[in-house]
């Protein structure tokens, strides 16, 4: 479904934001998608419908109606070299993007409403933000499973693992802190047979490398380019742990990071093992 979701509003299109809009579904259509998340610090719900309309037809429809409601048309362009087309209306901060793409049986069509601050053309002039849903952390396991032989983190969630032959990295968000992983796995570990090979303080590391170069940090400084709020890369980092394990030939290395996209709530915790069969 090409449906741009940008129903974004800055709290919600309520009474307080003094306009709002009821858009009408496109003729000879039923709904496909209704999408709620957010984007650049603001709240999404967007819906797509599948019409049996030619894109042209609907496209006519959208501009008469818009127009009667005393909306101006900003934009009116294909997307990526494709046929298929953004339409987006504009009265006020009220902005309604609408994007048709067109189907052998008709035509696919996303709407989605929002406000904009009056300085503010575009959606994507807007910076990401820590709370978007592009960022956010997930709220269930991914599909997949833990390894047998090393515990999983205390209260975690699973992402997806990977696997690089013989490797394969497992990562987990936790809600514990780096301290609380740490330990964890530092008294976990040796009860599943594990025996410590090496632990790497990473904030020791960064102050060694301080002390010696005479550097502020690592050189990751803060990211700072695409978010709105900062992720600070160079303190992430130095609050890590990097614990090594053997048992025979199986080799496990664990990383626990804070987790900089929570603004340093809880942690990010990565499992590479490689163990021989």
């Amino acid at each position: 479904m090409a449906v741009i979701a940008l129903a974004v509003s800055a709290g919600g299109l309520n009474a307080e934001d003094g306009l709002d809009i009821e858009i009408p579904e496109p003729e000879n259509s039923q709904v496909a998608t209704a999408n709620n998340f957010r984007l650049a610090g603001r709240n999404i719900n967007g819906v797509g419908y599948k019409s049996q309309e030619s894109l042209y037809r609907i496209e006519a429809y959208y501009n008469n109606f818009f127009s009667k409601e005393g909306f101006k048309r900003v934009l009116n362009t294909s997307i990526g070299g494709t046929k298929t087309k953004r339409l987006q209306f504009r009265k006020e901060n009220l902005v309604v993007d609408i994007v048709l793409t067109p189907k052998e049986d008709g035509t696919e069509v996303g709407i989605a409403k929002y406000t904009l601050p009056e300085n503010v053309k575009r959606i994507e002039d807007l910076p990401l933000s820590l709370g978007d849903s592009l960022l956010a952390l997930p709220k269930k396991d991914s599909k997949g499973k833990d390894p047998d032989s090393v515990p999983r983190p205390p209260e975690s969630t699973r992402l997806p693992s990977i696997n690089f032959g013989a490797e394969v990295y497992y990562t987990y968000f936790s809600k514990s802190s780096v301290a609380e992983v740490n330990e964890f796995y530092k008294r976990e570990m040796p009860l599943s047979g594990w025996e410590m090979a090496k632990e790497i303080d990473m904030n020791q590391l960064s102050s060694d490398y301080k002390r010696i170069t005479g550097k502020e940090d690592f050189g990751l400084g803060k990211g700072r380019y695409f978010l709105g709020g900062e992720v600070d890369l160079a303190q992430a980092a130095s609050n890590s742990y990097i614990l090594d394990f053997v048992d025979g030939d199986n080799i496990a290395k664990i990383t626990i990071s804070p987790n900089a996209l929570a603004k340093n709530e809880g942690s990010i915790v990565q499992i590479l093992l490689n163990e021989k069969k």
